[in-house]
């Protein structure tokens, strides 16, 4: 029997959506003439009485309401139950029904994947467009970045020729601050030598000072001692008669001589007896 509910529209050989797992499948006819899920028409007829507590209580003993059909007064206690038969052509329909539906409902699932799919490959394409600009940007940035790091190489090779350069000249002004330094030793060492020459020079002339010094105090004392003996021996030859046309010896012109008592006393001229 491929005949359909008006109500829930599922077939009459089709377990209802109200109908609890415990109830079986029940078809009834109404007065009218028309099919129905009993539980169906029941509920319709529920809800179209709803409107007070006495049309329910009314429903609950008369049953009687509306086809949903053809819209006449039908009473449910007069609806008289249907059994299907075996009929192999309405079994078919409804099977080939049902595959149609559930087909019907792959095909819109499908259409909703592909609606779906098809907003992915737009986000996609995008997406892809998106990424492509920033390749491009990155590929930009990485020939800038090259072409920076071939200067910093250029610049790592200038400073390394330069610290190279100054380490020659550093080795250069080491070697030659080495050799005035040696040079500088050398002079040291002889100015030192010429120091320990120029004091023993220095202690040889003390020496000779001194020994003038002794020399010269010698020389005071015996022209003292001279002057004295002078002097007195002049008193004496004052006191003597002496010669006419005699010169004397004066103490003057024996100061002036110079020379010591020995020298005087070999000059003739000037001892007197």
């Amino acid at each position: 029997m491929a005949t359909l509910c008006s109500i829930c529209q599922d077939y009459l050989t089709e377990r209802p959506q109200a109908l609890r797992a415990e109830e079986d499948v029940i078809m009834c006819a109404l007065t009218c003439g028309h099919l129905f899920h009993r539980v169906c028409v029941s509920q319709w007829f529920n809800r179209a009485l709803r409107w007070s507590w006495w049309a329910n209580l009314i429903f609950y003993f008369i049953r009687d309401g509306i086809c949903p059909c053809c819209k006449k007064n039908v009473s449910l206690n007069n609806a008289l139950r249907v059994y299907p038969t075996g009929d192999e052509e309405g079994d078919r329909m409804v099977r080939q029904d049902r595959d149609l539906k559930k087909v019907t409902e792959e095909n819109l699932r499908l259409h909703a994947q592909q609606e779906e799919l098809r907003q992915q490959l737009q986000r996609a394409r995008s997406t892809l467009e998106e990424e492509v600009v920033a390749h491009d940007i990155l590929k930009m940035e990485y020939g800038q970045a090259a072409s920076r790091c071939e200067t910093m190489q250029n610049e790592l090779q200038d400073g390394k020729d330069m610290k190279l350069a100054i380490e020659n000249s550093y080795k250069s002004a080491l070697e030659k601050s080495e050799g005035e330094k040696t040079d500088a030793l050398q002079r040291l060492t002889e100015m030192e030598t010429q120091h320990d020459d120029t004091l023993g020079q220095v202690q040889q002339l003390k020496k000779m000072v001194e020994k003038l010094q002794l020399q010269d105090a010698r020389r005071r004392q015996e022209n003292q001692y001279l002057q004295a003996s002078l002097f007195s021996k002049d008193a004496g030859m004052e006191k003597l008669p002496g010669k006419q046309g005699a010169s004397k010896p004066t103490a003057g012109r024996l100061l002036m001589n110079g020379r010591g008592l020995s020298e005087i006393d070999a000059e003739p001229e000037l001892v007197a007896f």
